[in-house]
């Protein structure tokens, strides 16, 4: 039995709601997704993760921006078709648009 791929809009679709559910909890989550077991100094800590969350909120959307940008360049050298850019254009900037929502929130 052949098996049958997902069409592009399947895709798309499962890669967002995976970016959106993978962000949802690394920003709304008090436990770092990297967390082991092990305790680590809080100063060291502080230093070397401290505000992430909150500058991880604030790199999103230029993090967006510049994907829209690199999809233009890949359809401008023929590795993706002009139908996918219109696809994945039309996904990334229905991100966008939640990130904003996510940061007007707070």
């Amino acid at each position: 039995m052949a098996t049958r791929l997902p069409s592009t809009n399947q895709r798309i679709a499962m890669t967002k709601w995976l970016i959106t559910i993978k962000y949802l909890h690394h920003i709304c989550t008090m436990s770092k997704i990297w967390q082991k077991s092990i305790t680590v100094n809080e100063l060291v800590e502080n230093f070397t993760v401290g505000r992430d969350r909150e500058f991880d909120l604030q790199m999103a959307a230029f993090d967006v921006l510049g994907s829209l940008s690199h999809t233009q360049m890949l359809e401008s050298i023929g590795l993706m078709s002009a139908d996918d850019l219109h696809l994945v254009q039309k996904e990334l900037k229905s991100i966008y648009k939640d990130i904003a929502l996510l940061a007007y929130l707070g």
